[in-house]
């Protein structure tokens, strides 16, 4: 063998070896690699962490392995996707308005995504779709509440709030109160008390927002107002100067015809002046004995009462005694005075004061009769019987009655001597007939006893109606007192003023014949 050949084997031996080494490396590297993949899987399926697998590296189920990758997957979507899904924090509401008013309602939703869309529903009627409404009485808000305009009767139900594609819904439900509304001055005062001051003037309004057309009425303490105040003038209800005929209950009614109309109330209070009186101007009484003037007033606050005499206040003492009492829903003062004698005669002033005002009543103690009170008037056909009551602690002597007929200028007079004395008092009764033609009649009496005459009474009115006798008619006309009129004492005794008259129609007759002769004489001698 050559040289030649050897060296080009020894050459060729030399690669093989180097190619040799150098696979057995790579193998080694792809073994190692593939043992360090091998122990990663092992890894994921096989775990020797005991907090991992329990306490003995158990094989882990396969449902664990699948939620892993859902979660993989879940991380993989959009943010939108992953957020909770919306709701209400209150999915139920109710509300409660009036008539006129506009009503708010609130779709409160949370989470609300860019895919969502609300909308809203009127029972199962949609009105309203996102910004987009299907019903002119409503409207949709940037924030998604709903807006009813002008509330009716009519709007009153279920609405709802409904997210999509969830379908969750918030509902609400509203009612419409129909009540009767009361403003005084500019002021809801439905059901409220109130205070008027005296003189003030006031301005109600009773307010009904229906679609039904009714008629309001007004009432005060169940009369109708019309005959209380100023005007009333459909719902609106005036009064131009408060006094205490306006206290009391004040009802407004709608008039619908049903058993139960819609209605309110309220309850004004009248403050005001005392106001005084009293029944006796006149107070009767005798040397020695004693005298009780009244003074009876109302006043809103209570008020203070004080008795004076000649600009003099009285106090309590040997001569002067106060009382307090109530009569007949009235405050009542009583002045007693003691021992009368001359010096007590004459005027007393009973003054009652509040922050309002005052008020103030005068009283007059005499020894003469008071003032004649008519009891009662009994008209039978042309008869008239007349009674009236005398206070008077001496006995009367005499009674006076006037009379007239309408239009007249001159009283007729009656004396009425013979009156009747009550037991165990000392008040008098005088009853006296008279016969009168028809017409409207005044009358008026007065008394005397044994100091002196009383004053006379207030003038009283009747009427006699007409029988259907023409020959009444022409005295009617003139206003002049009949001719033939009689008058006659319920006790005995004639009429003065009657017979007269009488006496008087018999001359004018007389006369009228005698110179009817003398006419008739006259023109027999010409002829």
């Amino acid at each position: 063998m050559s040289s030649t050949t050897t060296r080009t084997l020894l050459f060729t031996l030399f690669i093989a070896t180097f190619c040799l080494q150098l696979s057995t490396e790579v193998s080694a590297e792809v073994k190692a690699a593939t043992a360090s993949n091998s122990d990663y899987a092992r890894d994921d399926y096989y775990y020797d962490d005991a907090e991992a697998d329990g306490k003995d590296g158990k094989k882990v189920e396969e449902d664990d392995y699948e939620d892993d990758a859902v979660d993989e997957k879940e991380q993989m979507r959009p943010a939108e996707l992953r957020a909770a899904p919306p709701y209400f924090v209150d999915p139920e509401e109710e509300i409660f308005t009036r008539p006129g008013e506009d009503v708010v309602i609130d779709c409160a939703v949370r989470n609300l995504q860019t895919n969502n869309v609300l909308m809203w529903y009127k029972g199962k009627v949609v009105i309203a779709t996102g910004q987009f409404v299907m019903d002119p009485n409503v409207d949709v808000l940037k924030n998604n509440s709903l807006i009813i305009k002008n509330v009716a009767a009519k709007d009153a139900g279920d609405y709802y709030c409904e997210v999509l594609p969830e379908k969750i819904r918030m509902h609400a439900f509203v009612e419409v109160d129909e009540t009767i509304m009361i403003y005084c001055d500019g002021n809801e005062v439905t059901n409220r008390s109130l205070v008027f001051r005296q003189g003030e003037p006031h301005h109600c309004e009773c307010k009904f927002n229906s679609l039904e057309n009714v008629q309001i009425k007004w009432f005060i303490d169940g009369k109708r107002a019309e005959t209380m105040v100023e005007r009333v003038l459909g719902d609106q209800l005036y009064i131009d100067n408060v006094d205490t005929i306006h206290g009391g209950i004040y009802q407004c009614l709608a008039d619908d015809r049903s058993q139960e109309p819609p209605h309110a109330m309220i309850v004004v209070e009248v403050v005001y002046a005392p106001k005084v009186s009293t029944h006796r101007h006149y107070v009767n009484t005798e040397l020695g004995s004693h005298a009780e003037l009244y003074c009876d007033y109302n006043a809103n606050p209570h008020g203070e009462v004080n008795w004076f005499r000649k600009d003099r206040m009285l106090k309590p003492s040997y001569k002067y005694k106060f009382n307090a009492v109530m009569h007949n829903a009235r405050n009542r003062s009583i002045l007693t005075i003691l021992d009368v004698n001359a010096n007590d005669l004459g005027e007393y002033s009973c003054w009652v004061k509040n922050n309002i005002g005052s008020g103030e009543a005068n009283v007059h103690v005499i020894y003469e009769p008071e003032h004649p009170q008519l009891e009662g008037i009994e008209i039978n056909g042309k008869k008239v019987t007349l009674q009236w009551l005398v206070r008077s602690v001496q006995p009367l002597s005499e009674a006076v009655l006037d009379y007239k007929l309408a239009g007249s200028y001159t009283w007729s007079k009656v004396s009425v001597v013979h009156t009747h004395r009550h037991p165990e008092s000392h008040i008098w009764k005088v009853i006296h007939e008279i016969e009168l033609t028809p017409g409207s009649w005044h009358v008026r009496m007065r008394a005397k006893n044994t100091v002196g005459w009383s004053k006379f009474s207030a003038q009283h009115d009747f009427v006699i109606k007409d029988d259907g006798n023409d020959d009444y008619e022409d005295d009617l006309d003139t206003g002049k007192a009949p001719h033939n009129m009689i008058a006659v004492a319920s006790f005995g005794g004639g009429s003065k003023s009657a017979n007269s008259s009488a006496a008087a129609s018999i001359s004018q007759t007389l006369v009228g014949v005698l110179f009817c002769c003398l006419i008739y004489m006259l023109m027999k001698v010409r002829v």
